[in-house]
């Protein structure tokens, strides 16, 4: 039972967070909302829906020769009247990555109107994610900055998924507490191998600054 727990509750986490980022990317526009119980929207709209952001030409070329699934598609509705709204989220998983891409689709006026990303989870993608990790942390330009320093301590680990092209890379993120500094490593995942290493820019996370050689 707890090795089904372990594999269970980290995809139960991130599809909350997914649905969580919806909701605040929806609330900013449209406030007093909810998401409709179940997924709100009828067998045909949820092919129209899907139909609409698949052949949209921005969605076409951030998927384009990458595997991924339609995870769902959830509809919004004012929580006072109830009175849907009428654009639907369709949540595109690419796979063996962490990485999402939401289309939200205004079904009245039959297109995609904005596109955004964010990370839905994946057991392949984190295990990446984590290997990608103890790359970064064990290349010589990072080990001689934590040197001495212990884990959660004195440093944190942030990570973050991203395709260059078609190719997943991984932004490894080391902010060190004392003093205060950040460095980003960015790890391929299929060579396996630090790429690159850079100062993060001051108040960022990902955002690189000074290349370290």
């Amino acid at each position: 039972m707890k090795k089904k727990m372990a594999i269970i509750c980290p995809c139960l986490l991130a599809g909350c967070l997914l649905l969580g980022i919806m909701i605040a990317e929806v609330f900013r526009e449209y406030p007093y909302i909810m998401p409709t119980i179940p997924g709100g929207v009828t067998g045909e709209e949820k092919e129209e829906a899907i139909r609409i952001a698949l052949n949209n030409e921005s969605v076409k070329e951030k998927i384009e020769g990458l595997e991924y699934e339609v995870r769902d598609v959830i509809a919004f509705e004012k929580w006072m009247t109830g009175e849907k709204l009428e654009t639907v989220y369709v949540d595109i998983h690419i796979k063996g990555t962490g990485i999402c891409y939401t289309a939200k689709v205004n079904l009245t006026e039959g297109r995609v109107t904005r596109i955004s990303e964010s990370y839905c989870g994946d057991k392949i993608g984190e295990e990446k994610s984590r290997k990608a990790s103890k790359i970064a942390q064990n290349d010589p330009r990072i080990k001689e900055r934590i040197e001495g320093k212990i884990k959660e301590r004195d440093y944190e680990v942030i990570r973050r998924n991203r395709l260059i092209g078609k190719k997943l890379v991984v932004d490894v993120c080391i902010e060190i507490k004392e003093p205060p500094e950040r460095y980003v490593a960015t790890v391929d995942t299929e060579e396996w191998k630090v790429i690159g290493v850079w100062k993060a820019v001051p108040g960022t996370f990902f955002e690189k600054g000074e290349e370290i050689k």
